[in-house]
């Protein structure tokens, strides 16, 4: 398809897209994004089920680690539009793994290359930022979502007149990842560097990434919710960090594994 000024609005020669809204931006690592709408881990439907269990994790759940989009594209100007859901504010986390995007382009996921990371000003919640100009071929795009901050919106920047295309397909099934904050991504630098968006562009593959910052025990309703997940083609359970500290991982291993296999056999 080709780039025309349409309701999504222009800024000069820039035209800005909604990926929610754009068949040719896929986004992948939010699995209930159809139904929900929103850039969120896990299902609006289930908040009141965690809320009885571990209320902090649907706090954790608005954290968009392993979040991504992709695309292809041909504009030689590539700029990122976004709105934060708080400013960032952890002594422990760089501030662009907290609300900044990073960018990956090449002719194909073999050949990612690291292009940029958008930097922003640490007292606002809204900001745009250029992640390249003056690159006219066409090329695969991968833009990792922030690791340890909320999104509630962003748009993407392309030069009117532009083609805009699909990318080419991530190899089959999803793998579902469970775990801490290193899961999460604490404390990589930028988004692409958390290790399961490198395993991402490493394995060509789909990351659900439920990593729960500190909040990993193994609870039975996360198991549940995780079990209804489909096409999923591996589960790792990454959670003795925080469940193996106070005796829950001997106790909830069994069952979590029991309830994964009852939905996924052998």
């Amino acid at each position: 398809m080709i780039i025309h000024d349409d309701k999504t609005g222009s800024s000069g020669e820039m035209v800005w897209i909604e990926p929610r809204t754009c068949e040719a931006m896929r986004i992948y690592g939010f699995n209930w994004l159809k139904t929900d709408g929103v850039y969120r881990r896990l299902p609006l439907a289930s908040v009141s089920e965690i809320n009885r269990s571990c209320p902090i994790i649907n706090s954790l759940a608005e954290k968009t680690s392993g979040g991504q989009t992709h695309f292809r594209t041909n504009s030689k100007k590539l700029l990122i539009r976004t709105q934060m859901k708080e400013k960032p504010s952890m002594s422990g986390m760089t501030a662009v793994a907290q609300g900044g995007f990073d960018c990956y382009a090449g002719n194909d996921y073999d050949h990612l290359l690291f292009y940029n990371t958008a930097r922003f000003e640490l007292d606002k919640t809204e900001y745009e930022f250029t992640l390249f100009e003056n690159e006219p071929s066409m090329k695969l795009i991968v833009i990792n979502f922030p690791l340890y901050g909320g999104i509630e919106k962003v748009l993407i920047g392309l030069e009117e007149g532009a083609v805009l295309e699909a990318p080419e397909p991530l190899d089959p099934g999803r793998i579902v990842i469970y775990g801490t904050s290193i899961t999460q991504g604490g404390c990589a630098s930028r988004p692409g560097l958390s290790f399961t968006n490198i395993l991402s562009r490493r394995l060509k593959s789909e990351f659900l990434n439920f990593g729960f910052s500190g909040n990993a025990f193994g609870e039975i309703e996360i198991a549940r919710i995780l079990a209804k997940i489909e096409n999923v083609k591996m589960y790792i359970l990454d959670y003795e960090a925080n469940g193996g500290t106070n005796g829950k991982l001997a106790l909830t291993l069994e069952p979590f594994i029991k309830t994964i296999r009852e939905a996924h056999p052998l």
